[in-house]
């Protein structure tokens, strides 16, 4: 592939001041709240840092450099840098912050950062649990839907064939399908014994469009839709 095909880009401006701390901690607010946190008090106590502790430099040279080698690496060569490929970062982070946290003498100082942390923290992670909105599809739970329905034969429909292949190794893959005896057909060539069939379609690879496109298509009846997240199930019927 060329570096214009490449899936990672370069990274923008953006990127060297949140170094995808809003990613790692769930919005831009909480990755600000962190990594203001962690720069502080890797400041304050920089001189315990370089030349008294030695616990503490270690964790700076896995965070410093797991940043480094991949921008320069894609300086060089090609971009390789993106959030889920450095996430080990968590690790350093976290014990950074945690335990200089503690080493502050000033208490009123200690609670503040605490309360800093703690208190936003706990408010982001009620949200996202009450709140988060779906954004991957609903594969899994339209599996569900249709396990308790009589008719067992699904019918993947894509308008590219690699796309099929794709999203029916997925859903044999997942522990209702193997469970429930559901049998994958193709549409254009079913046994005559067959007489309905569920059509699963997913939104994003056919423009949304779930209307499918078939010569005997006039022949059918739909029964039933099961709608869930980027997927919808639908029951046709022949038209006998």
């Amino acid at each position: 592939m060329t570096i214009e095909d490449y899936f990672i880009k370069h990274e923008n401006w953006k990127f060297y001041y949140n170094f995808y701390f809003s990613r790692f901690f769930g919005s831009k607010i909480m990755g600000l709240i962190y990594l203001s946190t962690l720069i502080f008090l890797i400041f304050r106590f920089r001189k315990k840092i370089l030349f008294t502790s030695n616990n503490y430099l270690p964790l700076i040279f896995i965070l410093f450099f797991s940043y480094l080698i991949p921008l320069l690496y894609g300086l060089i060569r090609h971009p390789i840098l993106i959030d889920r490929y450095i996430i080990f970062v968590l690790i350093p982070i976290i014990i950074l912050i945690s335990s200089l946290i503690i080493e502050i003498d000033n208490k009123k100082l200690r609670i503040f950062l605490l309360i800093f942390i703690l208190v936003p923290t706990l408010i982001n992670n009620y949200i996202e649990i009450k709140y988060r909105i779906n954004t991957k599809p609903e594969f899994t739970k339209i599996i569900d839907i249709l396990k308790e329905h009589e008719n067992k034969n699904i019918y993947i429909y894509t308008t590219y064939e690699p796309n099929t292949k794709m999203i029916e190794s997925y859903i044999k893959s997942t522990k209702k399908f193997k469970n429930k005896n559901f049998n994958i057909l193709n549409i254009n060539n079913l046994p005559s014994d067959i007489k309905a069939i569920w059509v699963i379609c997913y939104k994003p690879v056919v423009g949304f469009n779930c209307t499918i496109t078939n010569n005997s298509q006039s022949a059918w009846i739909l029964r039933d839709t099961k709608k869930a997240y980027l997927v919808n199930a639908k029951l046709y019927e022949v038209n006998n």
